[in-house]
């Protein structure tokens, strides 16, 4: 039985939503662009609780379902990244391993 959810990634088999077929077909499609040329990346600016999470789960499934042996898909948070030093580079580089490690 499906439940009203009001934080976090939505679950399409758990809870109420709208599936936003358009949205996700648009946002693959920019991704992927001519097979050639490869695409172009987007971005989402949106408040709080609109759905980024959920549009990007949608898309990365979608790709990594159509084209298997071209994608692994991986996802991590950049939230709560901050930096406290005068070369932010640097310590972006170090962060990553850390990074990829929860995300696991």
């Amino acid at each position: 039985m499906r439940r009203f959810h009001s934080y976090g990634p939505v679950d399409n088999e758990l809870h109420f939503c709208v599936p936003r077929e358009l949205l996700v077909r648009q946002c693959c499609d920019q991704l992927m662009g001519h097979p050639e040329k490869g695409g172009h990346y987007f971005t989402i600016w949106a408040p709080r609780q609109t759905g980024k999470t959920w549009l990007t789960q949608q898309v990365g499934n979608r790709i990594e379902a159509e084209y298997p042996d071209r994608f692994s898909i991986g996802m991590m948070s950049m939230q709560g990244l901050s930096f406290i030093t005068e070369n932010p580079v640097v310590e972006f580089l170090n962060k990553i391993p850390k990074l990829f490690l929860d995300s696991v």
